[in-house]
């Protein structure tokens, strides 16, 4: 699977970011917006595992935990 979109699912929890759309190993494109219950630490978690240094599109639009401080550890 190289795109995934899972906007405006806000049942989407950190659990589910990391075990399940984590492994993922493929995956290029993903949609996180409106990502009410996702946190900027499962997010940096998230981005820093090596599969996910393939991604070349991300959408966090609406994902209101994140702040700047969060952000820079996502950029990180």
């Amino acid at each position: 699977l190289q795109v995934l979109d899972v906007k405006y699912c806000t049942w989407m929890t950190d659990k589910g970011l990391l075990e399940g759309i984590g492994a993922l190993q493929e995956l290029r494109s993903l949609s996180l917006q409106e990502g009410y219950n996702l946190t900027a630490q499962a997010l940096s978690t998230f981005l820093h595992r090596p599969a996910m240094a393939r991604i070349i599109y991300l959408d966090l639009s609406g994902c209101c935990n994140l702040d700047d401080y969060g952000l820079e550890g996502i950029a990180n």
